[in-house]
């Protein structure tokens, strides 16, 4: 296997396949933001991901790789043809989302020891795989993408069956975290023969200048954010928690400050009220980690 920090010096053997990598590069840089979009939300942590190795392996290779020892494994196949692929996603990553998904860590990466993944863990990598299935078959660059069918999920290799451990894949690795604090990888092994319909998708000749590229902020639009109104918050002693009784009343300040927290973060300041029969919140003015609006002014 490749180091951490870069990609392996094994290459296609046939031209064509070789030509073919950028676009599949291109595909798994879309599927790390989709990743990363859906961990915000899901966690209210903002956890880099990246796709940082494209190349190509034997799947023994990987099958054998005393890294993966302690790693889930989630097969699939190709919803046409016999052509099947699978993911591995190392243990310790698992173990890191999790506690994030539980309020842990926050940027610290929490220590990890070397055991089998658990089926909470499994259950949980299954559903990132099937994110990231979703997400390729999004972003692959030509319609003739098949759809990608996950298979049951395991703790050993031994899930993968009969898979030839001589087949020729092309191997996709995506790291969570910083580079001076990464939480682990999930490597995405396509069969090679998925690379033949890109074959004609050849970059531009030599001086010849490629077309613009548009920004497309519609494939953002659809991504769900959580929006909390808070009306107030205040800290107490666990000593007068503890003392509290029915009927005790609790000081919550002034009813005409509110704010709204994005995916957790303080973004507008603003004051509670009603409108018609529902309740409403006016913005008077944005705080850090407001999104960007062409508008200033206040509204409900």
């Amino acid at each position: 296997m490749p180091s951490e920090s870069g990609r392996a010096a094994v290459v296609p053997p046939d031209r064509d396949l070789q030509a073919a990598l950028p676009f599949v590069e291109t595909c798994f840089r879309g599927v790390a933001r989709r990743i990363r979009g859906r961990l915000v939300n899901r966690t209210g942590i903002d956890t880099p991901v990246t796709a940082q190795a494209i190349y190509a392996q034997p799947a023994g290779t990987l099958i054998d790789s005393p890294e993966l020892a302690d790693a889930m494994w989630c097969p699939f196949r190709l919803d046409r043809g016999e052509l099947r692929g699978f993911s591995v996603v190392q243990g310790q990553l698992l173990a890191r989302l999790i506690g994030r998904l539980f309020g842990e860590g926050g940027n610290e990466v929490a220590p990890y020891q070397l055991r089998p993944v658990t089926e909470v863990e499994i259950t949980i990598g299954t559903r990132l795989c099937t994110d990231v299935y979703t997400a390729i078959e999004e972003y692959w660059p030509v319609r003739t993408m098949p759809r990608v069918v996950s298979e049951p999920a395991g703790a050993s290799h031994h899930v993968l069956g009969d898979f030839p451990a001589g087949a020729s894949m092309i191997v996709c690795e995506l790291h969570f975290g910083r580079p001076d604090a990464s939480l682990g990888r999930l490597i995405v092994a396509l069969p090679m023969g998925i690379l033949r319909d890109l074959v004609a998708r050849r970059a531009p000749p030599a001086g010849k200048a490629p077309p613009p590229r548009t920004l497309k902020f519609d494939r953002l639009m659809p991504v769900e954010v959580d929006v909390v109104v808070e009306v107030a918050r205040i800290e107490l002693q666990l000593s007068t928690l503890e003392n509290l009784q029915v009927g005790d009343e609790i000081p919550l300040g002034s009813m005409n400050e509110a704010r709204a927290l994005i995916n957790g973060r303080p973004a507008f300041a603003g004051e509670p009220g009603t409108k018609g029969s529902m309740r409403s919140f006016r913005i008077v003015r944005r705080l850090g980690g407001a999104p960007n609006s062409s508008s200033e002014g206040a509204g409900r």
